[in-house]
């Protein structure tokens, strides 16, 4: 498993937690990092995942429901919703990252800890999301 992917899922189970709305003894994304033994080459990207997301959470979730236009965001999986919040930070902040790499990912940590409708679910909304923030062409979208 590359570095970005463990960063990612290390994220995931940080991000959560922070859903979840829980006071641990892990809420600063560095001691998380260190209690979970995140290796060192994957702890500076999971660290700008975390940071990124919470700070551009109230845009992301407003970019994330206006793409989703059956679905309200409190209604989602809340894996999912974890997992489209980090995907959507990179796609609209990371932007060295090429977005299909960042939807790949996305689907696949959906697939891993959520449930078999989630992948097709995350793909779709991300798929939309880049439309917006990523300038390549239509064509490539698929």
């Amino acid at each position: 498993m590359g570095y970005r992917r463990m960063a990612r899922e290390a994220a995931l189970g940080y991000l959560y937690q922070s859903d979840l709305g829980l006071q641990t003894r892990t809420d600063n994304p560095q001691v998380f990092a260190k209690h979970f033994e995140i290796p060192d080459d994957s702890r500076e990207f999971f660290v700008n995942l975390v940071q990124g997301v919470l700070k551009e959470q109230t845009l992301i979730d407003q970019e994330l429901q206006r793409v989703s236009e059956h679905w309200k965001l409190q209604r989602m999986a809340r894996v999912d919703r974890v997992v489209l919040r980090m995907a959507a930070w990179e796609l609209m902040f990371s932007k060295e990252t090429p977005f299909k790499v960042i939807l790949d990912e996305a689907v696949e940590i959906a697939k891993k800890f959520s449930t078999s409708e989630s992948a097709s679910f995350v793909n779709g909304l991300l798929d939309e999301l880049a439309k917006t923030y990523r300038a390549e062409p239509e064509s490539a979208l698929k």
